[in-house]
């Protein structure tokens, strides 16, 4: 009996030991792989003669977003999580590769402009990465897509990826109002985010207010409408400060704000008045996802704590001085604007071409000027062009003849329109 016994304690231990064993090993086999693939005719498939792309670093997350590894794609742009039990987790994109590619390629496989997938594992889970390259428009007259909202707000699209009716929804979720007739949005026509606002007249009677705001795809990427909707703020602040106010320099907004005579005021970038205010809009009257961003000047008390600017922006900013009930003067339809250079090839070895766009008719000038501003040589001088690219060759001579010498310099492209407005842009190179 003992012996009988012996025995069946040693069968229990060794089923035991089994289970305990066979339970975490069978509970952790589950695998995630995938394909990362340049995705030729972007149907989300990797099709026959797409390639996958080597060498991409992706991360695994589980279901509370805890980082848990990470793998790099093969030759065959294959790659694999494995020994995973089932639940629910995360494969996105690492830092360094998508860095490296997002400005000129997207997911078609993610659905979003992210390259980021929440999975269920059961057992195994396949999750692609195909990518597909970004088009763009470099013409001022053939943006990829067009919206003009009831507000009169014109939003153009120059890539494929970020429709122009996306911008504009996301940009009216802050406050519009009868400055949207007067502006437009350029998203990705240039790197740059930027706004020119343009009108004419001196405090107490200007007029023929216009607006472009640029803002980038990478901003976006970085930020949803946060940087759209600072450039807006710049186009809506200055509408309010010129032709609603009349004043031109933003005396009011600053008293609110608790600068006025500060000495730092316009000192720096951060501390522009235009930007400050700008900023401000964003913060406090833009979307819930553009107010979320840091405030760009830390020195001064963020927006919100400030008593009453909110409600000093939102109305009393956006009506006449009480000692004047005029309506404001109507504004003009558009801003005339001349993009910045390109210069190509860099550096110019035996010759170049300079080539900018204009967005309306006008008389061009392009110049080739020394790292001091010195002329070197005209290119092309007041010639009447139509709206779009224009462009002219270098041979790298100077007016004289001779060669010009190795350093930097810069292609200056001026343009005047018929009704005398006029715009300018420049570029450095160099010439080796």
């Amino acid at each position: 009996m003992r012996k009988t016994h012996r025995v069946a304690a040693i069968l229990a231990i060794i089923a035991a030991l089994s289970t305990g064993l066979a339970g975490p090993a069978s509970a952790a086999a589950g695998t995630i792989s995938g394909t990362v693939f340049q995705d030729g005719n972007r149907n989300g498939v990797q099709d026959a003669g797409e390639p996958g792309w080597q060498g991409h670093q992706l991360y695994l997350f589980d279901s509370a977003g805890t980082y848990l590894a990470t793998v790099t794609s093969d030759a065959s742009g294959h790659y694999a999580f494995g020994g995973l039990a089932d639940g629910d987790y995360t494969v996105a994109y690492a830092s360094p590769s998508w860095w490296g590619i997002r400005d000129t390629w997207v997911p078609t496989t993610t659905g979003s402009v992210r390259p980021s997938v929440a999975v269920h594992l059961s057992g195994s889970a396949t999750v692609p990465f195909g990518w597909r390259t970004i088009v763009r428009s470099t013409d001022l007259a053939t943006p990829l897509s067009t919206y003009t909202g009831p507000s009169g707000l014109l939003v153009q699209s120059f890539d494929d990826v970020v429709s122009a009716k996306e911008i504009h929804d996301a940009v009216v979720l802050g406050l519009v109002g009868p400055e949207a007739r007067y502006t437009t949005i350029r998203f990705d026509y240039s790197t740059n985010a930027s706004t020119v606002a343009a009108w004419q007249g001196s405090p107490g009677s200007y007029s023929n207010y216009n607006a472009v705001c640029y803002d980038n795809y990478v901003s976006w990427l970085d930020g949803g409408d946060q940087g759209v909707s600072h450039e807006y703020g710049h186009a809506w602040s200055l509408y309010y400060d010129t032709i609603v106010q009349q004043d031109g320099t933003l005396s009011s907004y600053l008293r609110a704000r608790g600068l006025a005579g500060d000495p730092r005021v316009n000192s720096t970038y951060a501390w522009s008045a235009r930007e400050m205010v700008a900023e401000d809009y964003r913060q406090l009257l833009g979307s819930a996802n553009a107010q979320a961003a840091t405030q760009m000047n830390r020195d001064i008390p963020p927006a919100a704590t400030v008593p009453g600017l909110r409600d000093f922006l939102a109305t009393t900013f956006t009506q006449p001085p009480s000692s004047s009930g005029a309506a404001p003067p109507p504004p003009a339809p558009a801003v005339f604007d001349v993009t910045a250079p390109v210069v190509s090839p860099t550096p110019v070895v035996k010759s170049g071409t300079v080539s900018s766009s204009i967005s309306e008719p006008a008389s061009v000038t392009i110049e080739i000027r020394g790292a001091g501003g010195a002329l070197v040589r005209t290119l092309l001088s007041s010639a009447s062009r139509p709206a779009g690219g224009v462009s002219a060759a270098w041979d790298r001579k100077d007016a004289s003849g001779r060669r010009a010498k190795t350093g930097t310099y810069s292609a200056v492209v001026s343009a005047m329109t018929a009704d005398g407005r006029s715009d300018s842009a420049s570029t450095a190179f160099s010439v080796s």
